[in-house]
């Protein structure tokens, strides 16, 4: 298997214990982060050639990865604290 960049845990590395709770206690955050690696695949598979994209898909993928990202962030803000 590749490695693919921005997973989860490396987005958020020091919030992995936390990012795993969330995901079995709250299901809409699990719903989002299952999202966002279904588009963070599907982006790194079209950057590296394994799945054909135009430059407007993987604009509108990025720009959902980002959004996504955003929000997972705002479910874990108060795990930093």
């Amino acid at each position: 298997m590749s490695h693919i960049p921005h997973a989860l845990y490396e987005d958020f590395p020091e919030t992995v214990p936390h990012l795993a709770r969330l995901k079995l206690q709250d299901a809409h955050f699990a719903r989002l982060s299952a999202r966002y690696h279904e588009v963070n695949r599907t982006l790194h598979r079209a950057e590296t050639g394994l799945q054909t994209c135009s430059d407007e898909e993987a604009r509108k993928l990025r720009a959902s990865r980002s959004r996504l990202g955003e929000q997972i962030a705002a479910h874990l803000t108060p795990a930093q604290d």
